[in-house]
C-alpha cells in the first residue's frame, strides 16, 4: 500500500483529536498533507462506517489475559450492610474484601473482554442463588458510597518492560470515561480525597504488581451495568496492547469530541478484534453512563425462587458457560433483556466427600490478607477442629505457621524435615493454627506445607473418603510409637481437640 504510513498516521491523529468530519481534519493539518483528498475521504468514511455482523471465528488482538475484581456494597435506606454480615469470605469467585465491608467479584481470566464480563454475570447469578439473603438489599457500585471507596480493578497477564507506558495509556482511558460522564465525577473526586483514614484511592497510575502481571486500580467500580463493565475492560485491553494509541491526546472541547475519540479508538480495531467491534456497535447506539442505585436489575438479577443443587464448594473464579456469553452478547448488541436463571455449572466437584468440610468455613478471613486465597479449595475432616487465625507479625524463626504443641507431638517422627523450618509450635492453646501475613506472600510454599507434607488438609479434587483414616495411621502415640493402618489413636494427648472415631 503506497500510503500505508500516512494511513496509520491518519488513524492515530483521528483518535487523538476525536475527528469525525473533514473540516476537523483540515483544522488539525493547517498546512495540508501529500495524500490526495479523495483518498482522505475514503479513509474517513471507512473509519466512521459501523461494522456489520461478526465472523464465525473469534478474533482478539491481545495475547495476554484479562481479569478483574470490581467491588460493590449492599445497602438499605442509605445504610451499608457489611459483606461479612452474610458470611462471605475472601478468596472465592464472590466474597468480601479484606476490610469485610465491600463485596468483590473475581471473574474467570480470558483474552476476551466479553468472556470476562460474561463470567461476572455468571458469578453475580451464583451469588444471588447461593446467598438469597442478599437480595432484599440494594447492590450498588460507583466510586464513593456511604463512606467507602470502591474500585473496579482490571488485571493484565502481562510483564512487559514498558509497563509505565501502558499505565499512562490506562490513565488516558480513565480520563476519557470521566469526561464523558461514564463514571460519576463527584464520587471520583471524593474517592481521590480519601476514606475515613485519609487514604486516597483511584489516583492516576495506581497499580499493584501480581504474580500474573499487574492490576490497574485507578478505575472506580464499573459494575453499574454490563455495558459499562464491558466497555471499560475492552478499552483497557486495547490501550495496553498498543499504548501509542492513547498518546498525544489533546484537550477537547465538547462532549461529542470525547465520544468520537473513543469511537475512533474502537474503530481502529473493529476488523481485527471482536471485543472492539462489539463495543463500537454498542456505543454507536448509546454510550453507557453511570446510573447509580441498585444495579441488580440491569444485570438481570431478580429474587425469583429456583431449585439449586447442593453446593458447598465455590471456586476462586467461575468460567461462564457458552450460552451465558451468547446471552450477554445479544444483550449488548440488540438490547435483549438479561433474565435471571440458574447457570450451567462449569466447575467440579461441588462438595467434598461426606464427613469432610471446606476449610474456609472455619477461617475468619476478615482483615487477613491472603488467608482466603490460601485455603479456598482446601478441605479437612469434620473431626479436625483446629482453626486458622491470622497474625500480622512474623512467628518465631520466620515460620509461616505455628501449630499447637500437643498436635505436633503426635505427628510422625522426622516430620520437620518436610517443612524446612516453616512450621513451629506454640503453647497458647490447643485449637489455633497461626498463619502469618508475611508468610502468605509466598503463597505457593504455604500451600505446599498444608497439602504436601504431614498435615491433614487436602485439595477438594484430591481428597478421598479414607484420606482421614490414612492420615491417622501415620501418627504416633504419646510414647512415640508409630501407629499403623486400622488402629485408633488413643493415649495421653490431653485435651487435643480431635474426635477420633
Amino acid at each position: 500500500m503506497k500510503y500505508r504510513e500516512q494511513y496509520e498516521a491518519f488513524k492515530k491523529l483521528s483518535i487523538q483529536q476525536g475527528i469525525s468530519k473533514l473540516v476537523q481534519l483540515n483544522q488539525a493539518l493547517p498546512f495540508g498533507c501529500s495524500v490526495p483528498p479523495s483518498r482522505i475521504d475514503r479513509w474517513l468514511n471507512n473509519l466512521l462506517t459501523l461494522p456489520d455482523g461478526f465472523s464465525t471465528q473469534r478474533r482478539y488482538v491481545n495475547r495476554f489475559k484479562l481479569g478483574a475484581d470490581p467491588e460493590f456494597i449492599f445497602c438499605q435506606g442509605g445504610e451499608r450492610v457489611n459483606a461479612s454480615a452474610f458470611y462471605l469470605a475472601q478468596g472465592l469467585a464472590f466474597g468480601m474484601d479484606n476490610n469485610g465491608r465491600l463485596t468483590e467479584i473475581r471473574p474467570w481470566p480470558s483474552r476476551s473482554a466479553l468472556e470476562v464480563t460474561a463470567s461476572i454475570l455468571t458469578t453475580l447469578r451464583w451469588l444471588a442463588l447461593l446467598h438469597p439473603d442478599t437480595l432484599p438489599y440494594s447492590w450498588a457500585a460507583g466510586a464513593f458510597l456511604i463512606g467507602d471507596c470502591l474500585g473496579g480493578h482490571v488485571h493484565f497477564g502481562r510483564k512487559r518492560p514498558n509497563r509505565d507506558i501502558e499505565v499512562k495509556a490506562l490513565d488516558a482511558i480513565d480520563d476519557e470515561l470521566i469526561a464523558i460522564r461514564a463514571y460519576p465525577q463527584a464520587e471520583v473526586i471524593r474517592r481521590r480525597q480519601g476514606d475515613g483514614r485519609n487514604h486516597p484511592y483511584g489516583l492516576p497510575g495506581d497499580i499493584r504488581l501480581q504474580r500474573h502481571g499487574y492490576e490497574y486500580r485507578t478505575f472506580p467500580s464499573w459494575l453499574d451495568s454490563p455495558e459499562l463493565a464491558f466497555l471499560t475492560i475492552t478499552l483497557s485491553k486495547l490501550v495496553v496492547h498498543n499504548p501509542s494509541l492513547a498518546q498525544g491526546y489533546i484537550p477537547l472541547l465538547g462532549y461529542e469530541r470525547h465520544i468520537q475519540r473513543i469511537k475512533n479508538l474502537l474503530s481502529y480495531y473493529k476488523d481485527v478484534d471482536d471485543d472492539a467491534r462489539l463495543a463500537l456497535m454498542l456505543i454507536s447506539r448509546k454510550m453507557p453512563v453511570h446510573i447509580g442505585g441498585d444495579f441488580k436489575g440491569r444485570w438481570g438479577i431478580s429474587p425469583e425462587v429456583f431449585t439449586v443443587p447442593k453446593i458447598t464448594f465455590v471456586p476462586s473464579c467461575i468460567q461462564a458457560p457458552q450460552e451465558c456469553a451468547e446471552e450477554l452478547m445479544n444483550a449488548l448488541l440488540n438490547k435483549a433483556p438479561l433474565v435471571m436463571k440458574v447457570p450451567a455449572i462449569t466447575w467440579k466437584p461441588l462438595n467434598p466427600p461426606d464427613d469432610y468440610m471446606m476449610t474456609i468455613f472455619k477461617v475468619n478471613t476478615l482483615g487477613a490478607k491472603g488467608l482466603g486465597e490460601m485455603v479456598w479449595d482446601i478441605c479437612n475432616h469434620k473431626n479436625f477442629n483446629l482453626i486458622f487465625s491470622n497474625v500480622r507479625d512474623e512467628l518465631r524463626h520466620g515460620a509461616y505457621f505455628s501449630f499447637p504443641q500437643k498436635f505436633t507431638e503426635i505427628l510422625p517422627i522426622g516430620w520437620q524435615k518436610f517443612c524446612k523450618g516453616r512450621i513451629t509450635s506454640h503453647f497458647d492453646d490447643n485449637k489455633t493454627i497461626y498463619s502469618t501475613e508475611k508468610g502468605r506472600e509466598n503463597m505457593s510454599e504455604c500451600r505446599r506445607l498444608l497439602l504436601e507434607t504431614v498435615l491433614p488438609f487436602w485439595k477438594i479434587g484430591d481428597v478421598k473418603p479414607d484420606s482421614w483414616a490414612q492420615w491417622q495411621s501415620t501418627l504416633r502415640s504419646s510414647k512415640g510409637r508409630s501407629r499403623f493402618a486400622g488402629e485408633v489413636l488413643l493415649g495421653d494427648i490431653g485435651d487435643l481437640p480431635f474426635k477420633f472415631n
